[in-house]
C-alpha cells in the first residue's frame, strides 16, 4: 500500500525535525567536527560570550510573522497566479526576506548580531575596507597599480580578490566624507547595535568612517536578502508560481546566508541568482538573446568582485547545454551572446581602469594556490567534510528537499548544475573548507531543488511553514554556538 504524497511530505518533516534535533545536541556537546579536526574547523564562541539571545522577542516575533506570511502568499499563488499577482507577492516576500534576517541576526548573543559589522574594518576578518581607508590614494593609480601590487599580497583574502571590493569601499568613504552632518543622521537611523559595537571595538572614530561601514554592512544585507527577487525568477523557470514562490523564500533564513553577514560572501549570490535567472531566460522569445548579454555582464560584473564567479559562469555554461526548450541553433547563439556580454563589459573596464582584468585573475589563482602550501589540507578528509557542511550551511531540511527534487530532473536540472560544478570543485581540489561561506553563491540554485521536493511530493503550506521553523532553528541555534565572522 502506497503512501500518499502530503503524507510523505510530512515525513520528510519529520525527519528534518530529527535531523535538525540531531545537528543540535552534537554541535551543541562538541562531538560533531566543524571541519576537519587538527586542520580547520570553525570555532565555538569564546567562552566569555553569553550563548543566549540578545533580543530574543523581537526575533520570534519576526521569524513567526515570516513562518505565517510565507504559506499564506503560496497558497495565493496557487488560486491566482497572474503576473500582477507574482509581481505583488515578490515585493512582499522580499520585505519580508529583510526582516527576517534581521529577526535571526538579533537572536544572536550580544556582539554577534548586527554589531558584526565592525568586521568590515578588521584586517584578519578580509581588510578591503582597512586597506581602502590607510593605503588606497587616488582610485585611478590605484587601479592602474593593481595587478603588480596584489601578486604582493597575501593567500587568503585580499591577495585572491580583484579590485571591486576595495573600489566599493573607496567609494563608501568618499561618499560619507562628503557630509558629515550626513553622515552622523545616516548613523542614527541604525540599530543601537550597530554604533555601540562600534564604539566599543574602535573607541573614537570618526563619523563618516562608521557610516561608511554602516552602509556597506546595509548595502550586504539588502543583496543578500534581494537574492529571493532573481531566485523566485530562476526557479519559476522550472515550478509553477507557489512553488518557485517556496523555493525563495526558504533562502533568508539558511544559515549561511545569516551567520555570514557582513561577509562580502552574502552578497554575492545576487548576482549569481541574477545571472542564472537571465540564463534561462535566454532560451526562447524576442528578449531571449537580450537576456543572454545581459547574463554576460552580470558575470563580467561578479568577477570584478571575486573568483567565484568562474563557478558561476561554469553553471551559466551548463544551463545554457542542458536545459530543455531551446533548438541547438538558439543555445549557440546564446552561448555566444552571454560570452560577448562578459568581454563587452571586461575590455570595457581594462580600457576604463587601466587595468588589465586577465592578469588581475591569473595572479589571483596563483596567490590561492599558496594557500594550500601555507595552510595544507589532507583532500581525503575534506571531500565528506565538503559535503556535511554544505547541507549544514544550506539548512538541513533544504538539503533534504532538494534531495527529493533532484528525481525530477526536469524541475531540478537547475540543482544538478550547480551540484555538478561543486563536485567539480571539490574532487579538483580547489575548494576545501570554508564551503559553507565560499559556495553561497550557489545555494540559490540548490533552492531550486528544494521547491522540485516539495513539488514532488505535494508539500502543502503548513509543510511548508515548519520547514521555514525548523531551518530558522537550525540558524538560531548555530549562530549562538559557532563563530564564524572572526575575529572578535
Amino acid at each position: 500500500m502506497s503512501i500518499a504524497p502530503q503524507r510523505r511530505a510530512w515525513l520528510v518533516v519529520f525527519l528534518a525535525f530529527v535531523l535538525v534535533i540531531g545537528l543540535v545536541l552534537a554541535v551543541r556537546s562538541g562531538r560533531l567536527p566543524r571541519g576537519v579536526r587538527g586542520e580547520w574547523e570553525w570555532p565555538f564562541l569564546p567562552a566569555n560570550v553569553s550563548t543566549l539571545p540578545a533580543d530574543p522577542v523581537p526575533a520570534v516575533i519576526g521569524v513567526l510573522a515570516y513562518v505565517i506570511l510565507v504559506p499564506i502568499g503560496a497558497a495565493r499563488l496557487v488560486k491566482r497566479s497572474r503576473l500582477r499577482d507574482e509581481v505583488l507577492w515578490l515585493i512582499v516576500l522580499t520585505v519580508g526576506s529583510i526582516i527576517a534576517q534581521l529577526s535571526l541576526l538579533a537572536a544572536a548573543p550580544p556582539g554577534y548580531g548586527l554589531a558584526k559589522w565592525v568586521t568590515i574594518d578588521l584586517q584578519g576578518s578580509s581588510g578591503y575596507f582597512t586597506i581602502a581607508r590607510t593605503d588606497m590614494g587616488e582610485v585611478g593609480p590605484f587601479l592602474a597599480d593593481y595587478p603588480e601590487w596584489v601578486a604582493n599580497q597575501d593567500a587568503l583574502h585580499v591577495g585572491t580578490h580583484p579590485p571591486g571590493l576595495f573600489l566599493l569601499a573607496k567609494g563608501s568613504l568618499l561618499l560619507m566624507g562628503r557630509d558629515q552632518q550626513a553622515a552622523a543622521r545616516f548613523l542614527d537611523a541604525f540599530p543601537v547595535t550597530v554604533t555601540e559595537g562600534m564604539r566599543a571595538v574602535f573607541g573614537p572614530k570618526p563619523n563618516t568612517e562608521k557610516a561608511a561601514i554602516a552602509l556597506i554592512g546595509l548595502l550586504t544585507l539588502l543583496a543578500c536578502a534581494g537574492t529571493v527577487v532573481p531566485l523566485y525568477i530562476l526557479a519559476r523557470s522550472a515550478l509553477d508560481p507557489h512553488r518557485a514562490f517556496a523555493a525563495a523564500a526558504l533562502w533568508p533564513l539558511l544559515p549561511s546566508a545569516v551567520m555570514f553577514q557582513p561577509a562580502s560572501d552574502t552578497a554575492f549570490p545576487f548576482l549569481a541568482a541574477s545571472a542564472m535567472a537571465l540564463t534561462v531566460w535566454s532560451r526562447s522569445g524576442k528578449m531571449g538573446l537580450l537576456s543572454a548579454f545581459a547574463a554576460g555582464l552580470t558575470l563580467a560584473i561578479g568577477m570584478q568582485f571575486s573568483l567565484v564567479f568562474l563557478g558561476v559562469g561554469l553553471v551559466v555554461g551548463l544551463l545554457v547545454g542542458l536545459l530543455p526548450g531551446a533548438s541547438w541553433k538558439r543555445r549557440l547563439a546564446a552561448f555566444l551572446v552571454v560570452g560577448a556580454g562578459f568581454l563587452v563589459f571586461t575590455l570595457a573596464w581594462w580600457a576604463l581602469t587601466r587595468c588589465n582584468p586577465f592578469l588581475v585573475w591569473w595572479t589571483n589563482q596563483r596567490n590561492h594556490q599558496r594557500f594550500y602550501v601555507e595552510y595544507p589540507r589532507t583532500y581525503t578528509a575534506w571531500l565528506p567534510a565538503n559535503s556535511v557542511e554544505l547541507a549544514v550551511g544550506l539548512g538541513l531540511p533544504v538539503a533534504l528537499w532538494m534531495v527529493i527534487g533532484l528525481r525530477r530532473v526536469n524541475m531540478s536540472i537547475i540543482s544538478w548544475a550547480a551540484l555538478g560544478v561543486l563536485a567539480l570543485l571539490t574532487l579538483s581540489g580547489k575548494s576545501l573548507s570554508e564551503v559553507g561561506r565560499l559556495w553561497l553563491p550557489f545555494m540559490p540554485a540548490l533552492a531550486v531543488g528544494a521547491g522540485a521536493g516539495m513539488d514532488r511530493l505535494k508539500a502543502g503550506p503548513l509543510a511548508l511553514a515548519a520547514t521555514i521553523l525548523l531551518v530558522a532553528l537550525e540558524t538560531a541555534v548555530l549562530q549562538v554556538t559557532i563563530q564564524v565572522v572572526y575575529p572578535f
